[in-house]
């Protein structure tokens, strides 16, 4: 069972509201572990400058969940220690958003990103949220674009909820050049 590895794994949880977060201390934290994360699954994330004006932007509205391993004491290593995993959640009118994530190998191993879902649920519960959005799944009406996505998917599945499907985008060509080059390309290439 998951929830006793972690367990035994002896994570501590720590959350962090971004307003109370006066000199951005947990995001650079939080940043640090993401940048982490895209140099071992090999994937774009938004950069600094981006990530920070998106932090600002939800200021009041968002919270990081940070996880550490535990010292023989029992204590958590918060001060010194570096967290081995987080994640970013946004929250508005009773919804709960996972925003983005960072984690170290150390984390994966431990299985702390399992536990950072779990704590973001109850952190929404506690703001009276009563939806909480997992976001980006695979899709297979667009297998080449979210390939990717499938091992994340497996991941997102396992906390179970109900999957939401929104209509396929719709493409307006006005350029007749281009709209038969769409329709040709779509045809002829799988």
């Amino acid at each position: 069972c998951k929830h006793e590895k972690r367990e035994r794994n002896n994570l501590k949880i720590h959350v962090v509201l971004t307003k109370d977060d006066r000199n951005n201390t947990y995001f650079e934290m939080f940043h640090t572990l993401q940048k982490n994360l895209t140099r071992l699954k090999k994937f774009y994330a938004p950069g600094y400058g981006e990530s920070k004006k998106k932090n600002e932007a939800l200021k009041n509205g968002s919270f990081f969940v940070f996880a550490y391993e535990r010292t023989d004491s029992g204590r958590a290593r918060m001060t010194k220690e570096k967290p081995i995993a987080a994640v970013w959640y946004g929250y508005y009118n009773g919804v709960v958003t996972y925003l983005q994530t960072g984690i170290t190998q150390k984390g994966y191993d431990l299985l702390a990103n399992y536990l950072l879902v779990l704590e973001g649920i109850k952190v929404g519960k506690k703001l009276k949220c009563s939806v909480f959005d997992f976001e980006s799944i695979y899709d297979e009406r667009y297998p080449k674009e979210s390939k990717r996505w499938k091992g994340y998917s497996e991941f997102k599945s396992r906390f179970h909820g109900k999957e939401v499907y929104y209509p396929p985008s719709w493409i307006k060509i006005y350029n007749p050049f281009f709209k038969v080059f769409y329709i040709l390309s779509h045809r002829f290439i799988p």
